[in-house]
């Protein structure tokens, strides 16, 4: 399970990060759709105890992680109210890719950006902390490092796109420094956790990215909103922190080559998203040193 922490002067609480889950059965008549949660490492854990009371096993067909999944959940339930079987029961009348389709659009809702917060504070994430992102297609994220001690202005590190609506970001506070694919690590070519389940059958979605952020890094999200606007959320490490980024919907560059995490298509940002990107550059310094090398290059900014 993920915790999260605000900033001073924020309420903060926990965000509790799970699974969201849609499961069939072939011994129910109609074949209704169970649309649950569980907060255990692995789903399996509840199929055993659903598939005991049943003539044959629940089959997994959709599974996402989540934060504030119990909110996510029950915003799905609410999404599907017409569809369900009988009230109170999580079973519902929907095809599996009604039910799919009703899950993504909560996660963005619920997991999404607007989630997070915005200028008045931030969420801090600290070693055994799990937080899952879901985003937009054109999101930007800052990565921020203030490991200059004379400099209270952070150096923008690198720039990342999301390139599918629904993709997400998972953030994984650490007690030891994780692997980076921008600095040439192997070990960030290795998927983690590269499926659902314990036997390997289920595949995740597909590793688009895979760094590493260290305590006092700040990563700040960008995402342009319909009217003209720019929604915004930043991030505190207080500790290290394994960032993975995965797609369901996978992009090429030509039609040959997909698209990571660290490829930056935006020639200019518009400007909403400009000015939010310049005004969480002048954000004060973490409160905490960073373990960053003092670098021996120039200071890089936004513009």
């Amino acid at each position: 399970m993920g915790r999260v922490r605000g900033s001073a002067g924020r309420t903060g609480g926990a965000y509790e990060t799970g699974y969201v889950y849609v499961l069939s059965n072939p011994s129910f008549m109609g074949n209704p759709l169970k649309i649950g949660f569980t907060e255990r490492p692995y789903v399996e854990s509840r199929l055993r105890e659903l598939s005991t009371a049943v003539p044959e096993d629940f089959v997994v067909e959709f599974q996402a992680r989540a934060s504030n999944v119990k909110a996510v959940e029950r915003a799905v339930h609410e999404r599907l109210a017409d569809a369900r079987v009988r009230p109170g029961r999580e079973y519902f009348d929907v095809t599996v890719e009604e039910a799919v389709k009703a899950v993504r659009a909560e996660l963005l809702r619920m997991s999404g950006i607007g989630h997070w917060g915005g200028f008045a504070d931030f969420v801090r994430v600290e070693a055994g902390d799990i937080l899952a992102l879901s985003a937009r297609a054109g999101d930007v994220f800052l990565v921020q490092a203030h490991h200059r001690p004379d400099d209270p202005r952070p150096d923008l590190l690198d720039l990342w796109e999301v390139h599918a609506t629904g993709d997400m970001l998972e953030l994984e506070g650490t007690a030891t420094p994780a692997p980076s694919f921008a600095a040439g690590d192997e070990e960030a070519l290795t998927d983690p956790r590269r499926y659902f389940d314990p036997k390997e059958e289920r595949p995740n979605g597909i590793l688009n990215g895979h760094e590493g952020l260290f305590p006092a890094d700040r990563l700040v999200w960008l995402s342009a909103r319909s009217d003209g606007g720019c929604d915004f959320a930043m991030f505190e490490m207080r500790s290290h922190c394994r960032v993975l980024s995965r797609t369901w919907d996978v992009q090429l560059v030509d039609g040959t080559w997909p698209k990571i995490l660290n490829y930056y298509t935006w020639d200019r940002l518009p400007p909403a998203m400009e000015r939010a990107g310049r005004i969480a550059m002048r954000v004060g310094r973490p409160d905490i040193p960073s373990p960053r090398p003092i670098p021996d290059y120039p200071r890089g900014g936004f513009s």
